[in-house]
Formats: structure tokens, C-alpha cells, sequence
């Protein structure tokens, strides 16, 4: 504040003025006179990173004729100003022009630009495009110009050409429509990749140079069965399939579209299970565990996927761990060692100790056998995992071709991202268990 013997200070400018305002009133210096919305537009202009443009200009003007007062109280010589106003910088002027051009950049670079007024629908396809390109066409947007520029190419062609003609837009350089003629022409002669499935025998259609060189090295040579469960790996769908129903699992897993199956543990028993798997060359496969034992159910459990891994082929000799089982409790309580669970605990007060003695000795060799068989080689077929991926696998180099569970969980029992990102990768995951995890997931 000044009192009347001092004298007043000249404004330099406009700017100057709207700046006073923004910065010593509103927000901290309540009750200072300026309405809540004139102060957001004030502080607007004052922060402005461009020239204003004449409108902006006399909005500023009526703003300092209506808070004068308020101004002249830190010792400004406001008339003067009001009287003769004065900017920092030529009025900006905003072309209303929409216009697409394309040119070669200093670096060489072709550079397609498109310029237009702000408008809310054209800046929402712009968006739409950077998501096209998948964010691997830079994109610079100059507020001042109102000037987009992004780096040109067949995508940026294309779409750009398609918002251009549909709103007007000045089109500077007939390159653009050449390339999207073009671009048009090639998008007529693709047809998508479909598989005509005729006498048990299976033949590409369509298919690209590279996907049938692939098909040849890698799935010419399978049966029929591992032929049609490979399709499901590159979505391709059927133009003719005169191939009998599926009637076994192996079938039905081959013949599904998709890569999550639900398959009931209460129709078909973990034998059945495993043979499929053998049948569509489904091995080395990633069978999740979760946790620590938490009951005696649990050994049992193990106990019999042993004896149906046997039954099938799979020995010991062929089964990886990446973590070590818990060691056994002692089926006979001990007052001296304090134990957690306790042996009735965990065994059951009323199970008659041969029974515990039984489920001692399977997890005695379940801990065993974890302990020792630690290895991934190429004689690995199952692969028991817990909460991290193991580094025997990491260094092995072999590839997992399918997961399936364990125990009888509603997900994947597995505690860290990177376990579940690798299940989720996998070619193939087979959700065994005894409720559907999900309505669409396609069952077997």
C-alpha cells in the first residue's frame, strides 16, 4: 500500500499489469476483491506461454478497468495505461486454415504436418493414430502454430489421408494420396490366413512366405493331432473341416480354438490327463505347487501324481523341482522338542499310526525326492515350481511347452509375477481342477 505523497509507478505493459493482479491476489490474499473465476482467467493470461492474440488483448484490458482500484493500491499508475494500452508482443493471430503437408526434414527424415484450430474430435484422432503406430511414431504438437508434426509412414499415410478428406482438410502435397492409393490397393489384395482341413490332412490358405516356411520345418512332420493343437498357436481359423467329432481328450484339446482350457477333474483322472498331454508332444510341462504342506491331504495328493506320472512313463529320472518340500513331521509326539503343527496336529489325534507311518514315509520320499532330482535336462518331462522361476530352468535353456495344476485350486498357485508371467507365455495352460475358474473359458 502507499499513501498519497508517493508517486505513481508506470506499468510497462499489459502482461506487466495482468501479472500484478495473478500474483498478489486470489489463493493466499483472500477477501483481495477479485472474483474466484476472474482470477483463474487472469492467472491464465498471466501465465501464458504464447503471444495474446487481440481478443486475449482486451480481455486483459477490461480486467485491469475493472480491478483499478485494487491495482492502483500497490502504486500503479493505472489510467495510463487503460488510456494507452500497451504489449510485449505483436498480437498472435490463429489460423482457422486446416491443412496436411508432408516435407523432408535437415535430418533426412520424411515429416508429415497437420495443422488446424483447436478442435477436440480431430485431437482425439490424432491420439487414435500414436495408438495405431503403437507409440513408434513420435509425435510434437507447437501450441503456437497449432502445428502437429509426426514422422511420415504407410500407417500415418493412411489415416491421415482418411481424416483429411473427411474434414476438409487442405491437402498441400499429392504424395499423401498416392501413398494412400497404394496403401488401399495392397490392404484389397490381403487375405486373411485360413486352414482348409480336408481327409485328416491339413493345407494353408493365404498363408505368408515366412508362416509357410515355418509350418514346413516345424509342423509338417506331426501327426495329424499335434498338427490341429498347432493351429490354435497362430488363430487360424477353418474354411472346411470335415474331420469326426473329438471323442478323447487329446482331441479335444487338439481341436479347441483356444490356449486357456478348462479341463474337470471330475471327469477325467490325472492318467487321462497325462496321456493327452503325451499324445499332443506336450512335454516338458510346468506344474505349479503351492506353498508349504499344509496337511496330509496334500502328500496324498503328490503321492498319487507320482504313481500316475509312473504309470505313463514318467519316472523319477524325468521330474525337475525348483524348490525343496518340507521336511516330514515326526509321526510320534516328542514332549522335548516343541514342533509346529504338532504330530496330532497335523496326522489327526484318532489316525491309527500305521496310517500316519504311511503318510510319513510318502513324504519322506516326496522331501527325498526334491532334494535330490534338482537338474533340468532334456530327459526333464515335469517340472514342479513354487514361488519363483528355478535357475536350473533359466540355465537349461529349455523351453516349457504347457502348464497344467497340481493341486485343486481355483487359480494358478504361484506367489510372484515373474512364475506367473512365464505360465502366462506358455503356448498352453490346462486348468485342471473341479470348478470352471470363469465363464468364458472354453471348456473340454
Amino acid at each position: 500500500m502507499t499513501n498519497s505523497n508517493t508517486p505513481l509507478r508506470k506499468i510497462e505493459s499489459m502482461e506487466a499489469a495482468l501479472r500484478i493482479l495473478a500474483y498478489n491476489t486470489g489463493g493466499v490474499f483472500q477477501n483481495s476483491g477479485v472474483h474466484d473465476k476472474d482470477f483463474k482467467t487472469i492467472q491464465s493470461l498471466a501465465d501464458a506461454p504464447y503471444a495474446w492474440t487481440e481478443k486475449q488483448a482486451n480481455l486483459a484490458r477490461m480486467f485491469l478497468k475493472r480491478y483499478k482500484t485494487l491495482v492502483d493500491k500497490f502504486g500503479f499508475d493505472t489510467d495510463e495505461l487503460i488510456n494507452n494500452p500497451r504489449y510485449d508482443q505483436p498480437f498472435r493471430t490463429i489460423s482457422f486454415e486446416k491443412s496436411i503437408d508432408v516435407f523432408a526434414a535437415e535430418d533426412g527424415r520424411e515429416v508429415l504436418e497437420i495443422r488446424f484450430p483447436y478442435n477436440e474430435k480431430f485431437i482425439a484422432l490424432i491420439r487414435c493414430l500414436k495408438k495405431k503406430t503403437q507409440g513408434l511414431v513420435p509425435m510434437l504438437y507447437d501450441g503456437e502454430t497449432k502445428k502437429w508434426t509426426m514422422n511420415y509412414s504407410d500407417t500415418v499415410a493412411y489415416y491421415a489421408a482418411l481424416m483429411a478428406v473427411r474434414y476438409d482438410f487442405k491437402i498441400l502435397n499429392t504424395k499423401i494420396l498416392k501413398d494412400y492409393d497404394e496403401i488401399k490397393q495392397e490392404k484389397k489384395k490381403y487375405l486373411p490366413v485360413v486352414a482348409d482341413i480336408d481327409n485328416n490332412a491339413i493345407r494353408l490358405i493365404n498363408a505368408s512366405e515366412s508362416l509357410t516356411e515355418y509350418w514346413q520345418e516345424h509342423c509338417q512332420s506331426l501327426s495329424y493331432l499335434q498338427q490341429r493343437d498347432q493351429l490354435k498357436q497362430f488363430c487360424i481359423p477353418y474354411v472346411r473341416n470335415n474331420s469326426a467329432p473329438a471323442t478323447t481328450l487329446a482331441e479335444k484339446i487338439a481341436y479347441a480354438s483356444d490356449t486357456n482350457l478348462y479341463v474337470d477333474r471330475k471327469v477325467y483322472d490325472k492318467k487321462t490327463l497325462l496321456e493327452a498331454v503325451i499324445a499332443l508332444n506336450d512335454l516338458p510341462a510346468l506344474c505349479p505347487f503351492s506353498g508349504e504342506i499344509q496337511s496330509k491331504e496334500e502328500i496324498v495328493t503328490i503321492r498319487e501324481w507320482l504313481e500316475a506320472f509312473e504309470s505313463v512313463g514318467i519316472f523319477k529320472d524325468n521330474i525337475a523341482f525348483g524348490f525343496e518340500f518340507d521336511r516330514p513331521i515326526n509321526i510320534d509326539p516328542n514332549p522335548e522338542v516343541e514342533q509346529f503343527p504338532s504330530p496330532d496336529f497335523f496326522y489327526g489325534a484318532d489316525t491309527p499310526m500305521e496310517e500316519r507311518a504311511k503318510i510319513y514315509a510318502d513324504w519322506k520320499k516326496l522331501y527325498d525326492l526334491s532334494a535330490d532330482n534338482r537338474k533340468i535336462t532334456s530327459a526333464t518331462k515335469i517340472i514342479f515350481v513354487r514361488n519363483k522361476i528355478p535357475r536350473a530352468l533359466l540355465k537349461s535353456g529349455i523351453k516349457p511347452k504347457i502348464a497344467f495344476m497340481l493341486q485343486d485350486y481355483p487359480n494358478w498357485p504361484m506367489s510372484t509375477n515373474t512364475l506367473d508371467k512365464l505360465v502366462e507365455n506358455l503356448p498352453k495352460r490346462l486348468y485342471y481342477m473341479s470348478q470352471k475358474p470363469s465363464d468364458t473359458m472354453q471348456s473340454i
